[in-house]
């Protein structure tokens, strides 16, 4: 049972309602209380920043920029950890210890709460309405309530859902498409015939009423030898996310969309719904293309779709079957269309009114680029950060870089920095500078002071992205003058989105001029873009590098449109229009991180992306040309920064980019090395599902796979940049 307000220290109660008050007046969509270990926790942006535990330890946050060195001493006897540098200060301390020292705890906590509702926002994906109706009962606060979220939890209910709310069973019926089992059909015929919907797993033999409610704790009480952590997650969903009026489908060569109408039960040793059957197909349909419509949500297990991914499905039943729709699936259709929550309206309606400058400002200076062009470098900067244009000379590589920058607002100073990379480039001097210890001074570089400037910006109220552009960066070896940066960039970030790792920097301490710091973490604000040619004057990347950046090419030519016309220039953005695109851009703050949580979110959404992975690297493993737990999380990121962007069709065009950008820069080398990998590739690419389909479903991986292919068989050897 978790601590309710009525447990709560008066004085903590107090300390919480001012912050809610600090954050909302911030920014209204910042902040959220949840559950965590049965614990009540207050959040700002995507950082804890009060959590009371059930043995009255307090999680606080404050910056130990802000405090003295004896407050930091203090803080590391209380918390009894070891506090280097600048982090921020997120332990658990004794309640005895805030009371204490609360006055200047509470000015560094309240600075913090004003930062993160400004840098960080709308990014909650869970809510605990009831905390907030007792806090206000009990202690007499106006608390106000969100404003942006989607749904709000509630732990007697499970998820809130809207009333067209759609929980899909898909896996087993695309199953038995593809694979034509007995038991799946059977299992199917059963679900019609009975008019019910059951979970299909086999190791899942107790009623799963008698698990705990919350989420967290049912699934650790769940799981077992035969149940994996996203089986117990499946089995949570199946019985607290599932409602009466929810609208199943079941995705099959003959489709069925039904309403639950009961309760769930357990009998005989099975977890069932009953449903009544409002349409079932009485024809063969292509459900390769329903599920490619559903942007490829789970195809084996038991999940949901949002309300856009089954008006897809239903739109693609529409263009199919017409008019043996009944009209009870029509009405559906228009429910769908309606009741959306006013903020995602709002959402939607700034991406569209800001997306679509980004092919108008590049063309109002006369450059051209693809949608698709342009979609996979904004999600790549929102992934990773560091990204590599490649791609024959002229075809606009810097240019991209350099007037992307300009739709975001910048500083007094620019925030744009564009370095010729030098074939002398022999080690990290070249970037960070050195120690002269003839001039007794530290010889600082414009790459060094650019960063530097980049995380105090950072660090200050209003912070915006900073570029670096490395034009030609393979003209020297890149794994030699950017390794320290490298080994940095893949460090991971700590809760405040610098560097875990930091650059070091070594000189005397006693030097009279001006000298950098020893350490320096990197910024979550920095985005690093090298331009790359491969000609006989430049050096090949070595899979090290490639595994760590997006590498992205630049080759498609199309004067069709070309040139642009420069009268019909796109109007300049105002410095507000600036302000909101790099709030999306930033995804409210975040900038780019690999972040696990979202990860693991993503794919309990979405198993089949580790099922299509997993199958595709289990064939390259056996020619050593598998890849590791970087790419998996780099694509998933990326898949997941893309559902949020809107910017491409579907889910497999997403797909087709990361697998791209990702898994194609590691074929390189002679036809006996690279010749059966490729193949197995091409046919991946294909026909990821081994449906027997004759169209790929990821169209631009699968022809520059068959173009290397070619290549390959002409010239004996081939790399895919």
């Amino acid at each position: 049972m978790s601590i309710q307000p009525s447990e709560w220290p008066e004085e903590l109660v107090e300390i919480l309602a001012g912050d809610i008050e600090l954050a909302n007046r911030k920014d209204p969509r910042s902040w959220s209380i949840y559950t965590y270990q049965e614990s009540p926790v207050f959040g700002v942006g995507m950082m804890t920043v009060l959590m009371l535990r059930k043995d009255h330890k307090v999680t606080f946050l404050v910056s130990l920029a802000t405090l003295s060195l004896e407050q930091r001493e203090l803080i590391q006897q209380a918390s009894g950890i070891e506090i280097q540098g600048d982090e921020y200060f997120h332990a658990r301390i004794e309640l005895s210890f805030l009371m204490e020292n609360l006055d200047w705890l509470l000015q560094a906590h309240h600075a913090e709460i004003s930062n993160h509702a400004t840098r960080l926002s709308g990014r909650w994906k869970d809510h605990r309405q009831d905390f907030l109706v007792e806090f206000a009962s009990i202690f007499g606060h106006v608390i106000p309530s969100p404003q942006y979220l989607d749904r709000v939890s509630n732990p007697d209910s499970g998820p809130q859902r809207y009333s067209s709310q759609i929980v899909v069973p898909t896996g087993y019926w695309q199953q038995t498409f593809a694979n034509g089992k007995e038991d799946e059909v059977a299992e199917y015929n059963r679900c019609v015939k009975e008019s019910k919907l059951f979970l299909r797993i086999p190791e899942a033999k107790e009623n799963l009423t008698d698990y705990p409610k919350g989420r967290t704790d049912f699934v650790s009480a769940a799981k077992s030898p035969g149940i994996s952590n996203g089986y117990a997650h499946r089995m949570w969903l199946f019985r607290y996310g599932v409602q009466v009026n929810d609208l199943v489908f079941l995705l099959h060569s003959q489709p069925a969309i039904g309403r639950i109408s009961g309760d769930y039960s357990f009998e005989n040793e099975e977890h069932q719904y009953p449903v009544d059957w409002i349409w079932l197909a009485d024809a063969n349909i292509d459900a390769g293309r329903l599920r490619k419509a559903a942007g490829g949500k789970n195809l084996w297990g038991f999940t949901t779709l949002e309300r856009n991914e089954f008006s897809a499905i239903l739109a693609s039943l529409l263009e199919m079957v017409g008019e043996d729709l009944p009209q009870s699936v029509l009405d559906i259709v228009t429910d769908l269309s309606i009741g959306t929550p006013q903020n995602s309206i709002d959402l939607a309606a700034n991406m569209k009114a800001t997306i679509p400058s980004i092919p108008a400002h590049f063309a109002s200076n006369g450059l051209t680029y693809s949608d698709t062009q342009i979609a996979d470098f904004y999600t790549a900067l929102q992934t990773k950060g560091f990204v590599v244009l490649s791609g024959i000379s002229g075809t606009g590589k810097s240019k991209i870089a350099q007037y992307f920058t300009k739709l975001l607002p910048s500083p007094v100073e620019p925030n744009t920095l564009f370095l010729s990379v030098r074939p002398d480039w022999r080690d990290s001097t070249s970037l960070l500078g050195y120690y002269n210890p003839l001039l007794e001074a530290y010889e600082w570089t414009e790459f060094l002071r650019f960063i530097l400037k980049a995380a105090e910006n950072c660090r200050s109220e209003n912070p915006v992205a900073w570029f670096v552009i490395l034009d030609e960066m393979n003209l020297a070896h890149v794994e030699y003058y950017f390794a320290d940066m490298l080994s940095v960039l893949e460090s991971g970030r700590d809760d405040s989105g610098f560097s875990r790792e930091s650059l070091r920097l070594t000189f005397p301490d006693d030097l009279a001029n001006e000298v950098p710091p020893h350490q320096i973490f990197l910024p979550p604000n920095l985005y690093i873009i090298g331009t790359v040619n491969m000609d006989e004057t430049t050096h090949a990347f070595s899979p090290k590098v490639l595994d760590r950046a997006f590498t992205m090419e630049l080759t498609d030519v199309d004067f069709t449109n070309y040139p642009t016309n420069l009268e019909a220039s796109a109007d300049e953005l105002t410095e507000a229009q600036k302000e909101a695109f790099l709030a999306q851009f930033s995804q409210q703050g975040l900038y780019p991180g690999i972040r696990k949580d979202e990860i693991a979110a993503y794919v309990a959404r979405n198993p089949q992306i580790r099922e299509l992975l997993q199958s595709l690297n289990t064939m390259l493993a056996q020619h050593r040309f598998h890849f590791g737990y970087r790419v998996f999380d780099e694509i998933v990121q990326f898949l997941s920064n893309a559902e949020e962007n809107g910017m491409y069709d579907d889910w497999w065009a997403a797909l087709d980019s990361a697998a791209y950008m990702k898994i194609l820069p590691k074929f390189s080398g002679s036809e006996a090395r690279v010749g059966k990998p490729l193949e197995i590739l091409v046919a991946w690419a294909n026909d990821p599902f081994g449906d027997g389909i004759d169209t790929p479903l990821l169209p631009r991986l699968h022809q520059r796979a068959v173009q290397m292919q070619e290549q390959l068989q002409i010239d004996g050897f081939v790399t895919a940049f």
